[in-house]
């Protein structure tokens, strides 16, 4: 059984249907109090800083990146439990969001009420998957977190590597990285020769295409 809550929940995307949906779903529920904001606003980060959630349910599509803005947005809201909603769940999709702490990572195929049921777990302290997601995972009771079970080489990418691995994706330079991510130029390039090696993909215009495909970036 699910315990009992009264939760902060802010819903972030790209789209005020999903989002008013998604606050519809929540308000037949008394224990949620939920807003959504929308990605394209200029002080997104300060709204959300504002709001304090208590779980943070996001796009992984959002304007700019979910992931890339879930990695700035956490320094500053240490105590926001988070969770993605996404189209499709690719390893390295589920990696990344692990690695930023995720507590959930549902598809968008769920139903808005099913969707509400996850951000209860996740609010209560739970974990919440889609089932297309779960069945890819194994749980260590020991660190209580889930890791993906595959043994694909993909999870042997630390989240770094995955940040660096977005940059250059999108065809930043390894100087740019390095400047973003406050690592000097040589650090940048030995990460890249390990991804690369790790992943068995030598061109940059791969990369870009995996990445893409395996949802870590837009296209």
């Amino acid at each position: 059984m699910i315990a009992k809550c009264h939760s902060n929940i802010v819903r972030l995307c790209n789209c005020r249907v999903c989002g008013e949906g998604f606050l519809e779903h929540c308000r037949q529920d008394p224990e949620l109090k939920a807003q959504f904001l929308l990605d394209d606003s200029p002080t997104l980060l300060e709204e959300l800083q504002r709001a304090s959630p208590d779980v943070l349910v996001m796009d992984v599509a959002v304007q700019g990146g979910g992931f890339d803005f879930a990695a700035q947005a956490k320094q500053s809201l240490e105590s926001t439990r988070l969770m993605f909603v996404a189209n499709t769940a690719s390893d390295m999709s589920i990696k990344q969001a692990l690695l930023l702490g995720a507590r959930g990572f549902v598809l968008t195929q769920e139903s808005g009420s099913t969707l509400v049921e996850h951000v209860k777990r996740v609010a209560s302290g739970g974990y919440a998957f889609s089932d297309e997601v779960a069945h890819r995972l194994a749980y260590d009771p020991a660190r209580d977190e889930y890791q993906l079970a595959s043994g694909n080489p993909i999870d042997s990418l630390s989240e770094v590597q995955l940040e660096i691995f977005r940059h250059l994706a999108r065809g930043d330079s390894l100087k740019m990285v390095a400047r973003k991510m406050n690592l000097t130029r040589k650090s940048v390039d030995g990460h890249k020769y390990r991804i690369m090696k790790k992943i068995g993909v030598q061109d940059r215009v791969l990369l870009s295409r995996l990445a893409i495909r395996e949802g870590l970036i837009e296209a």
